[in-house]
């Protein structure tokens, strides 16, 4: 990640933030998850992919934790040797991995340093079934971003995973995100937006200083007008403006990609970052907050539970949903309401499939907790393809159909 020059001399040893530790766990996870999935499909015997880490700092903080660079290719390497297991063991055939990582970084100091550390690590991994092709570069996004979207289109690479780990707002445009979503085929982005300078607006009546830190996302004063103090007739509290800067915020990047998640990393001392992720396919979005989860405490949103969690309406953004067990079974009841209301929108019937596409647009819900509250609902059925009852929970399927009955019940949520 680029920082201040005097800050980050990564080659006498830069200092690492908490945030940052946050955002590198969540990064660990989900790259390991990503391959997981990638690899599931034993007909695949060969995957050919591309890592962008367009921000990638010296990869080796001060305290020898390692940075994003690290955690790439760690990860990949221990992906495709679980794959490689998994595959021997079940007789499957042989996996080949291609893989191209590009390193770039507004910083020579970092870029050298980086090359150190990656030049120090130990290959003990069958090299002719991972190919791995590791460049580095040292530009500015918005010079390097052109060169390496000619180089993946050339190479026919549709599997692209931008970490776009900025520091600031500024220096990814929502152009060149809209480009690499409609670019490649299977591309997420995971962007780090600096949300503080915003937020330093909030408390204070100057709606100018707040449209001059909107205005490169070319927010229209309509939107800025729902960041207003005063509202329907009263103050809002500052949590219900922060939910009110989400979701404007989320509805710029709305118009980017399909699956959007524009979340805070929780900081008990203040709001700094959103940790957001882009793509186009829901299964990325199920993912990706199984992960959230799994980091409960270190993410947060402004907002309601269930399916509708980013909400336009400001009266419903004062509760604060840490992803924890509470926040789930919260999520819970409102799942209990929304599911067979969204069912009922569909003609009473959808496939689990469908009904998830349409879940992770609004909601970062967790997949077990959504499928849970639809199998133990009473006005839901879960069908099988062959037109038989779903009994367990751990069987659903994408092809299952959710069937709504014809008479609602009556019943409450039953307490867990």
């Amino acid at each position: 990640m680029v920082a201040k020059k005097d800050k980050y001399l990564w080659s006498n040893g830069a200092p690492i933030d908490e945030h940052t530790k946050t955002k590198h766990s969540i990064l660990k996870q989900y790259v390991s998850h990503y391959f997981d999935v990638r690899f599931q499909n034993p007909q695949v015997r060969e995957f050919k992919f591309a890592i962008v880490d367009g921000f990638c700092g010296g990869g080796r903080y001060e305290t020898g934790e390692i940075g994003s660079p690290l955690i790439f290719l760690q990860e990949i390497k221990a992906a495709f040797l679980r794959e490689k297991i998994r595959r021997k063991v079940n007789g499957m055939p042989e996996l080949r991995l291609i893989g191209s990582v590009f390193f770039n970084d507004g910083s020579n100091d970092a870029i050298g340093f980086l090359r150190e550390q990656i030049s120090g690590m130990k290959c003990d991994t069958d090299q002719s079934s991972l190919a791995m092709q590791i460049e580095y570069s040292c530009e500015k996004f918005e010079d390097f971003y052109p060169s390496v979207r000619s180089r993946l289109l050339q190479a026919g690479i549709k599997n692209v995973l931008f970490n776009l780990d900025q520091c600031g707002n500024t220096k990814v445009k929502i152009s060149e995100i809209k480009d690499i979503i409609q670019t490649f085929a299977r591309s997420e982005i995971l962007l780090t937006f600096l949300i503080e300078p915003f937020l330093a607006y909030l408390p204070k009546h100057d709606s100018g200083g707040l449209a001059q830190r909107f205005r490169h996302l070319d927010i229209t004063p309509q939107q800025l007008g729902k960041l207003e103090w005063f509202q329907d007739g009263r103050h809002l509290s500052y949590n219900e403006r922060i939910g009110a800067a989400e979701y404007i915020v989320y509805n710029i990047f709305q118009e980017c990609a399909q699956y959007i998640s524009p979340f805070a990393i929780y900081n008990p001392k203040g709001w700094k970052y959103w940790s957001v992720h882009f793509s186009n396919n829901f299964r990325a979005r199920e993912v990706y907050n199984g992960v959230l989860h799994d980091n409960a405490t270190h993410q947060a949103h402004f907002g309601r539970s269930g399916l509708t969690m980013l909400c336009s309406d400001a009266k419903q953004k004062g509760a604060l949903y840490l992803f924890d067990q509470s926040a789930r079974e919260e999520a819970k009841a409102a799942l209990y309401a929304d599911i067979p209301r969204d069912i009922d929108l569909h003609n009473h019937v959808s496939s689990v499939r469908n009904f998830l596409q349409r879940a992770y647009r609004t909601s970062v819900a967790h997949r077990d907790d959504i499928l849970a509250t639809a199998s133990m609902h009473p006005d839901i059925s879960i069908i099988t393809s062959k037109g038989n009852y779903r009994r367990s929970l751990n069987g659903i399927t994408l092809d299952d159909t959710l069937v709504l009955a014809p008479q609602r019940s009556f019943f409450f949520m039953p307490k867990t």
